[in-house]
């Protein structure tokens, strides 16, 4: 009986923690960054800081 409530928490536990893991929205074989929150999205061209281009470099 006590292997069985022990099982029983075990496997409650497990689903409980199973939808915290993220996955990944982007293909392994496309290009991707992070963004400020440390999410991995697409690479974007329009979101990079380009601080060469701003100082007319």
């Amino acid at each position: 009986m006590q292997l069985s409530i022990l099982t029983i928490v075990t496997l409650i536990s497990a689903v409980m923690a199973g939808p915290i893991a993220r996955r990944q929205t982007v293909d392994v074989n496309d290009a991707s960054m992070t963004d400020k929150d440390g999410n991995v999205v697409a690479f974007s061209t329009d979101g990079v800081y380009q601080a060469n281009k701003e100082a007319g470099v």
